[in-house]
């Protein structure tokens, strides 16, 4: 009998094949498919599902390359590792970071970012307008207390920030000048003191000369030459009124003083005051007649005799040759 040796053994052609069966007439291995579904390997790191599909391997379920965020484009996944490529975006590209203290946001080597948004309408000398995220609005910030200002007073010499406000120190003080002058109040404009004079010196005495001494305030001196005779004769200081007697001889003794400071020269003066000395020695007469028949109280008499004596010394004491 005749023996067959060394069988042909028809191994399985591939992971989608199962192991076939040879015919013996022509000696050819059968190739059956696998069942489609059956498990296999593309070789393909990119597809996470490979199945048999009529004796072939196919793959699916791909990676999807999906872009990483705002600055990146969709990458491209590598067959040998499965892992996807992550392209940056050009940089200028438009984005969003999200953020609202940034503002023109832009990409730049794939990361997005943005210029600082301009809060600088809140800033003033005493404070920085800054930017609070939390908050998704612009806000000033006071700076340090003691931060140098100025508060727009030049009656302030020393101003600083105090909890975001300028504050003025050292005010500029108005003293006053002298004795003739009060406190004064100082500008803001300029930082200059007024100087406002005291009333006027007005001891309401006719015969006193009223002036302001720096050192001394108010002086009050008696008025000396014509005026001194002059306002002796005041109706108001003696009686209410002078009688009609008296009041004449009073009248012209002011005239002729009157001519007499009008002239000016002092020898052709004498010629008025020595008219001027009668009248008032007159009048000193009639005073004293007027008591004696009680028509003016001798309170008045008195007064009025006084006066009218001390004008007469006055004037005699201006006729005499000096």
């Amino acid at each position: 009998a005749c023996l067959g040796t060394n069988p042909v053994v028809c191994a399985a052609l591939d992971q989608c094949h199962d192991a076939g069966v040879c015919d013996p007439p022509s000696g050819i291995c059968a190739n059956p498919d696998k069942a489609d579904g059956s498990a296999c390997d593309d070789g393909d790191a990119c597809t996470l599902t490979d199945t048999c599909q009529a004796g072939t391997c196919a793959g699916a379920d791909p990676v999807l390359c999906e872009a990483l965020d705002q600055c990146h484009d969709a990458g491209v996944c590598d067959p040998a590792t499965g892992i996807c490529s992550d392209p940056d975006k050009a940089d200028g590209s438009a984005c969003d970071d999200g953020l609202f203290c940034t503002v023109t946001d832009t990409c730049s080597a794939g990361v997005c970012g943005g210029a600082a948004r301009d809060c600088s309408a809140f800033a003033d000398q005493c404070n920085d307008g800054t930017c609070d995220e939390a908050a998704g609005r612009c806000e000033a910030t006071p700076k340090a207390n003691g931060t140098a200002c100025d508060d727009g007073s030049a009656c302030s010499q020393t101003d600083t920030c105090q909890a975001g406000l300028c504050l003025g120190g050292d005010p500029v003080v108005c003293t006053a000048q002298d004795a003739c002058h009060l406190a004064g109040f100082c500008d803001p404009a300029t930082g200059t003191c007024s100087n406002p004079t005291i009333a006027p010196c007005d001891d309401g005495d006719a015969c006193t000369a009223d002036s302001c001494d720096p050192a001394a305030g108010c002086v009050f001196q008696p008025v000396t030459g014509l005026e001194a005779a002059t306002c002796l004769m005041v109706p108001q200081a003696f009686c209410q009124p002078i009688p009609p007697a008296v009041a004449k001889w009073i009248a012209r003794a002011q005239h002729w003083i009157a001519r007499a400071q009008a002239n000016g020269d002092p020898l052709d003066s004498r010629p008025y005051l020595e008219r001027a000395a009668r009248a008032f020695k007159k009048a000193g007469k009639k005073t004293v007649r007027l008591a004696n028949k009680r028509r003016l109280s001798p309170a008045c008499a008195q007064a009025l005799g006084l006066n009218l004596f001390e004008a007469r010394s006055r004037i005699e004491q201006l006729r005499k040759p000096h």
